[in-house]
């Protein structure tokens, strides 16, 4: 059997971590002779780590697929890319396996079809319905969970009534690096009620500080939510995974995974076993539960809430806003016209390409890097539950400034602050909430303005 000879586009992280070894365990059955990438440092590390003798390395994908020996080429490139490269590599006579998202637009998404059917070659890449209709002969009962494209933040596929058989299905989605209000989630909300179907937030924050925040919006606008996610599979090389609840893997996992990555295919008997032993071991009875992770994500004391982690409703169910009319420098809440400061050591951001990737560019965090500034006579709220016994507050922050803290209307007494920086915050005076299922702490500023970078509960 002659072997496929395989080209790769695009030598990035994808490529390395799935694709390229993937292809590598199937020596037997094809090859890769050729590497492209507009890095031309690493093509030659790929083609010196995966390729075969004599494999090339282009900087330019059109030198690539002029090479009448490559059978098939793995479009492995950010996906703005993937159009015009999948059409050219068609229009070469070339098969494609095109990595996810498909494309940018649902326009290129139609040119790659268009280009694929007049080709008359192979074209890898999945479709729900086939999928959905197919699962449905031998299970009606379970629900399906989908995502659309752009790492499930892109909701055109939505457009139709995906599971017409059994309407068991739901919309998932990610939204990291999102900010917890309405602007980032009216999309889906719209399509939950086009449609009729759950909506699921599936992934979103980066801890459980930040799940806490954005796990009260979601409430109100009710949206399920899993804080990435309730239940993860233990990390193999470690005592656990991340996450509040971590599950064991079977002991043949491996054989799962190596099929994933294009390996041998287990035997049916053998799949049915393994997957039968892994829903055994989600049970809670076979988990390990990180309770402190769970405890903040719920709010529940010893907790420090970032200033910027304020509620979004007051004490009567209001929506709450501000009165700054400005923006921040991440974008961060701007709905509520709250005036967020600069509070970290970090470069400031600057206007970008948002398809280019800056390896020197920062990663911020909006809840770590912002601090929340009260003139006087403003206030926020911040709530906690679970309080078991009474519990202390305290403000970290600078001023100078006077601070009342009320918790259900009745003063808990006043605190200060002197000047200085916020990169350098000070602890104020601390007070005692009482205890109960849930206390929500007014922070009002009497005089001078607050530059609050942590609101501290304590036993």
């Amino acid at each position: 059997m002659k072997k496929l000879k395989v080209g790769i586009i695009g030598c990035g992280g994808i490529a390395n971590s799935k694709h390229m070894p993937a292809l590598t365990s199937q020596k037997d059955k094809c090859e890769m002779v050729a590497f492209c990438d507009i890095i031309r440092e690493r093509a030659e590390k790929a083609a010196a780590q995966y390729g075969a003798e004599g494999a090339k390395v282009y900087e330019d994908y059109h030198d690539l697929l002029a090479d009448p020996a490559i059978d098939v080429v793995h479009v492995l490139t950010p996906n703005v890319a993937h159009c015009p490269i999948t059409v050219a590599a068609f229009e070469a006579g070339k098969h494609v396996m095109c990595e996810k998202p498909m494309a940018a637009t649902t326009e290129d998404a139609q040119l790659m079809i268009d280009a694929w059917k007049k080709s008359g070659k192979k074209f890898t890449i999945g479709y729900y319905d086939a999928c959905i209709q197919r699962m449905r002969k031998i299970d009606k009962k379970s629900i399906f969970f989908l995502e659309g494209a752009k790492y499930a933040r892109d909701a055109r596929i939505f457009n139709r009534q995906y599971d017409p058989e059994c309407r068991n299905w739901a919309i998932s989605i990610h939204l990291y690096g999102a900010s917890p209000e309405i602007k980032d989630l009216y999309p889906w909300l719209l399509k939950r009620e086009e449609l009729g179907v759950p909506l699921w937030l599936g992934e979103c924050g980066a801890g459980p500080i930040n799940d806490a925040v954005f796990y009260d919006i979601c409430a109100h606008y009710g949206v399920a939510y899993t804080p990435w996610g309730w239940k993860t599979a233990a990390d193999p090389n470690g005592p656990h995974g991340h996450g509040p609840v971590n599950h064991p893997l079977p002991k043949d996992w491996k054989k799962i995974q190596d099929f994933q990555m294009v390996g041998p295919r287990p035997t049916y008997e053998e799949s049915i076993r393994i997957m039968d032993e892994f829903i055994e071991l989600t049970k809670l009875e076979h988990c390990f539960i990180n309770r402190d992770c769970a405890r903040l994500a719920a709010k529940h004391p010893d907790i420090d809430l970032p200033g910027a982690a304020y509620d979004m409703w007051t004490e009567d169910g209001k929506r709450y806003y501000g009165s700054w009319e400005l923006s921040n420098y991440l974008n961060f809440r701007l709905e509520d016209h709250t005036k967020l400061i600069w509070a970290c050591e970090k470069a400031l951001p600057y206007p970008k390409f948002a398809w280019y990737n800056d390896p020197n560019e920062e990663r911020y965090d909006p809840l770590q890097d912002l601090a929340l500034e009260l003139s006087a006579g403003e206030y926020a709220n911040y709530t906690v539950r679970e309080v078991e016994k009474p519990c202390s507050i305290t403000l970290r922050g600078v001023g100078p400034c006077t601070v009342e803290l009320s918790c259900g209307g009745e003063s808990l007494g006043a605190v200060t602050l002197g000047e200085g920086s916020i990169l350098k915050p000070q602890d104020s005076q601390s007070v005692t909430i009482p205890a109960g299922a849930e206390r929500t702490v007014k922070v009002t500023v009497k005089e001078g303005t607050l530059q609050l970078k942590t609101v501290k509960f304590a036993y």
